[in-house]
């Protein structure tokens, strides 16, 4: 677990030396057009984060289903124009996480940890940024990012990770109210794996008020779902969709064994709940509040569901970053006047890491780098 528990505390005290030697930032920030600075983590320090967690996800060789991946990167031709005059079928399926792997198989290297490197870079670069932009507390957010284990499920559903990215980095246009643009991406994130396509969905979604009884319908709606499930189950299994790169998810539709552990959905209520408390202060400060907390809530009823159903885990990494923003959020707007909110502060970081010590020490899957020469064994 060394190795594990380096990456947890190692990585996220780069990124608290980056709060230390923050920047300030005018941000565009009230309804008004008025300006208040805010300050953003040392750029310096976010790129060393972003360099250790995309090298370390780029060069493994294994870890969860990286195996299977890399497995059909090797059978591959290299012949891309053949490729694309008899095999090439647009907008069917993942076509273009093939198109791009047989692109740099083709015309840029051979060697599976190229592709691996592209998807870590892009999928990493995205997702640590936009926590540095919107969650106010970077090093936190990093902590998250690792102790959540949404930084190693990145590295195992790659195609998913890939357009959930992408999904991540376009969720300000909902509340720009920028719908085509918003619209192009889900299309384009789509082509690497169709569960994309319910963003078309949740824009609307989104725009529910934060913390208002539409949000207790918002969670009517969950339960239904999970009632009709017996129903909705093959139109899930369709937009999750079946793979020849280790993703079937056919035989999760009916069956409701090996489920999530209930653990996870006491970890994913942590954030809403601290956020009711801190809800004025939240509302008051934060543009992105019903985007945000919406999404946060779908994380819950996702893991909840996950519990009978495990397929519905796939869907929490589309949902995940904004869980972590949320907390970020409580814990920044907590009521500054409450005893409780340093020693809040405190039992989020030693019981996140009770929860991360936990899941990875019941991980099946092992950390490895031919490359970096580690074979981390839990």
């Amino acid at each position: 677990m060394t190795f594990y528990l380096a990456i947890l505390y190692v990585v996220p005290f780069i990124a608290f030396l980056g709060k230390i030697f923050a920047r300030k930032q005018a941000l565009r920030f009230n309804s008004d057009g008025s300006l208040k600075n805010e300050d953003r983590a040392n750029f310096f320090f976010v790129f060393i984060v972003m360099l250790i967690l995309v090298l370390l996800a780029g060069l493994r060789s294994s870890w969860n289903d990286t195996g299977a991946y890399i497995f059909e990167y090797g059978r591959m031709t290299s012949d891309f124009s053949d490729y694309v005059k008899n095999q090439l079928q647009l907008f069917q399926g993942d076509w273009a996480f093939t198109f791009i792997n047989r692109f740099i198989k083709a015309y840029i290297s051979k060697d599976s940890w190229v592709f691996l490197m592209f998807y870590s870079a892009v999928t990493v670069t995205i997702t640590v940024s936009m926590l540095d932009k919107y969650s106010k507390d970077f090093d936190l957010a990093v902590f998250l990012f690792i102790a959540t284990q949404f930084y190693w499920t990145q590295m195992g559903a790659i195609r998913q990770s890939f357009a959930a990215a992408l999904l991540f980095a376009a969720f300000p246009l909902i509340e720009q109210k920028k719908f085509l643009k918003y619209a192009l991406i889900v299309l384009v994130a789509a082509q690497f794996h169709n569960s994309a396509y319910m963003f078309l969905l949740i824009y609307f979604l989104c725009k529910i008020p934060a913390f208002s009884k539409y949000s207790v319908w918002f969670l009517v709606g969950g339960a239904l779902l999970f009632i009709l499930y017996p129903i909705t189950g093959e139109f899930i299994n369709e937009l999750l969709g079946d793979s020849k790169y280790g993703d079937s998810y056919s035989s999760g539709i009916s069956s409701s064994n090996d489920g999530t552990n209930p653990l996870r959905l006491v970890i994913e209520l942590v954030p809403v709940v601290l956020a009711l408390v801190a809800k004025d202060d939240i509302k008051a400060n934060e543009k992105h509040v019903n985007v945000v907390f919406n999404m946060a809530l779908l994380q819950v009823i996702f893991t909840a569901f996950s519990i009978k159903y495990w397929i519905f885990f796939r869907f929490i990494i589309y949902s995940q970053p904004f869980s972590i923003i949320l907390l970020c959020w409580a814990l920044k707007y907590f009521p500054s006047n409450s005893r409780w909110k340093d020693v809040i502060r405190i039992l989020c970081f030693g019981l996140y890491s009770v929860y991360y010590y936990i899941f990875m020490k019941l991980s099946s899957s092992t950390y490895m780098s031919d490359i970096l020469n580690i074979s981390a064994y839990h």
